[in-house]
């Protein structure tokens, strides 16, 4: 199964929208500590999300992408990365695994009925497939060996 987002996407005007509040409010988070007159300091870094692997639906109406965030306790302090899906029709996004697992790099099937994406819920990083829409997740490696990325 081959799985890409370099297909063409016709830019909507909610996806427009989206990355246009997104840069938007990356801009005023930034306005807001460099105006304050306090430094930028690593707490106010970690307080910030960021969101990758971003990959639009041909056909404009939904997007994958990846948020990173910090994950800080008592017994961990690691960066930890969730995989979404999320229709561009007003509803929640959705996680593509449940849990205290990290997932990232989602991709779309050639026909954009499943999502592929990397998570380390089986111990390593493994290739999981999930339909788009929702669904249980398929794990369709598994290495001992972590998988770091996939075409």
């Amino acid at each position: 199964m081959g799985l890409n987002c370099k297909h063409p996407v016709k830019f909507s005007i909610p996806v427009l929208v989206l990355v246009l509040l997104c840069s938007m409010l990356a801009q005023s988070v930034c306005a807001s500590q460099t105006g304050s007159g306090e430094e930028w300091t690593v707490e106010d870094m970690m307080e910030i999300a960021m969101v990758t692997d971003v990959c639009p639906s041909s056909d404009g109406t939904k997007v994958i992408y990846t948020v990173i965030k910090p994950l800080i306790n008592d017994t961990k302090s690691e960066m930890h990365s969730q995989a979404y899906e999320k229709r561009l029709d007003g509803s929640k996004p959705r996680l593509l695994l449940a849990g205290e697992v990290s997932t990232s790099s989602p991709r779309w099937s050639p026909d954009e009925t499943k999502i592929a994406f990397l998570s380390d819920s089986s111990g390593t990083n493994n290739i999981w497939v999930v339909p788009s829409g929702g669904g249980e997740a398929t794990q369709v490696t598994n290495t001992e060996t972590p998988v770091i990325s996939f075409a």
